[in-house]
């Protein structure tokens, strides 16, 4: 019988959580069932100074974050770490692709001629294994950066003359 309670009690609150609550997941905050996000929020997670009244989120009169000035830093506090860790990712990746862009360059300029992307990703992997090519990383670091490469047949890439 008491297992049965237990039971019952378990599914109970399951159900029973109030579709208001806040939560927090994927770099999206959810306040009072609105779903917040660092690029999409109420001014008053960006700014000390702002409008209530022009607030598109909630009501003044209805608003947990005026209500509950703790509840406003955490949102603000999760929001400045979720953004600084993207930077963070971003800078990353924009490295990386600098370091590729280096490496098919420096492969064409080795090689001196034109050369299909499969046999550079290739190369590129043997000589830089951190970089972890695939084809289709070389092929789409080459394809977005024609101020780099120039394109002379399908699928086959050079380096772009300056001048």
């Amino acid at each position: 019988m008491d297992e049965e309670w237990l039971d019952e009690l378990g599914n109970e609150e399951e159900t029973t959580i109030p579709p208001t609550g806040l939560g927090y997941r994927y770099g999206y905050l959810w306040i009072d069932g609105v779903r917040i996000s660092p690029h999409d929020c109420p001014d008053c997670l960006e700014r000390d100074e702002f409008d209530c009244n022009l607030c598109t989120f909630f009501t003044p009169k209805t608003c947990r974050l005026l209500r509950d000035p703790i509840l406003m830093e955490e949102a603000r506090t999760l929001f400045d770490i979720y953004r600084e860790y993207r930077a963070v990712q971003r800078a990353a990746q924009l490295e990386r692709q600098r370091a590729l862009i280096h490496a098919v360059r420096a492969e064409l300029h080795t090689h001196g001629r034109s050369l299909h992307y499969t046999v550079l990703a290739r190369m590129v992997a043997d000589r830089y294994p951190e970089l972890q090519v695939s084809e289709r990383s070389v092929l789409l670091i080459m394809a977005h950066h024609p101020d780099v490469f120039e394109r002379v047949a399908e699928g086959v890439y050079q380096c772009r003359r300056k001048g």
